[in-house]
């Protein structure tokens, strides 16, 4: 069984993965305002976004 320690240095591991991930599309998308600091979007001032970029995201996921 791994230690709490472990397991919260592999889902941080996760996390950070998933937002390179998130910022690399969002780049590829062309969303110049946006960028992307933690998965769920609250209380981060590194968290932002316009209303044309979110369209761009919505767009690319209705089509994919």
């Amino acid at each position: 069984m791994e230690t709490f320690d472990e397991y919260y240095r592999k889902q941080s591991n996760a996390v950070q993965m998933y937002l390179a991930q998130m910022n690399r599309i969002s780049k590829r998308l062309q969303m110049s305002n946006s960028h992307f600091a933690n998965p769920h979007g609250l209380s981060n001032p590194d968290n932002y976004s316009c209303v044309e970029d979110l369209c761009r995201l919505c767009n690319f996921c209705m089509e994919n």
